[in-house]
């Protein structure tokens, strides 16, 4: 049994452990999120995460996506992966390099080109929550839900959507990620080579 099966079985166990947790969310307890009235969402509920756990646990990694489920307007997560058949976007992986600054990689088709851009955030332990420093460059990865070895859950902007009578609304995702290996992350910063902030970006 090489290397590669291994990864891909452990992936497919954490996506299945998360299915499974996505399941029981919002059935009997309630929504598993809520939106605010100008249709800000957030978790109804998270598990604590110190400032100090988020520097030791999260901050020097890299996390590759694994999955993401739409949230419904009753705040409910969907349950088709949301980039499944998804043309023109991909899932974006992070790396906090530090406990102020992360660098977030994806794929843009309208270039086409794979690069990163880096953000200046902080963290609030009170509820979970990242933000972008430079109110100029809005960051999608918006809470933490659920952090546990090296899976992490996680409350996703992806963008807005017409509502059909002239307005928008904001749409978000419930995504989980994996702890990257140091070889994955290098794999990973290699493949994304642009650099999104830089002076000629189109971005």
């Amino acid at each position: 049994m090489n290397n590669k099966f291994l990864k891909n079985w452990s992936s497919c166990l954490l996506i299945l452990f998360a299915l499974i947790t996505l399941s029981a969310c919002g059935d009997d307890d309630g929504p598993a999120f809520v939106f605010d009235r100008n249709g800000n969402c957030s978790a109804a509920s998270v598990t604590p995460l110190s400032q100090k756990e988020f520097n030791q646990q999260v901050v020097g990694s890299g996390w590759k996506h694994l999955s993401t489920y739409e949230i419904d307007t009753n705040g409910n997560p969907s349950g088709k992966e949301y980039y499944e058949d998804m043309i023109g976007s991909s899932p974006t992986d992070f790396y906090f390099e530090s406990a102020t600054s992360l660098k977030a990689y994806f794929f843009v088709d309208a270039l086409p080109a794979r690069g990163y851009r880096t953000y200046s955030y902080a963290y609030d332990e009170e509820d979970n929550t990242l933000w972008s420093i430079d109110s100029s460059k809005q960051l999608d990865l918006r809470q933490i839900i659920y952090l546990r070895g090296d899976l992490m859950r996680v409350l996703i902007y992806l963008g807005q959507r017409s509502t059909g009578g002239g307005t928008m609304r904001y749409i978000y995702g419930y995504s989980t990620y994996q702890r990257m290996t140091e070889k994955e992350l290098a794999a990973c910063q290699e493949s994304h080579p642009a650099d999104f902030d830089g002076k000629n970006s189109i971005i």
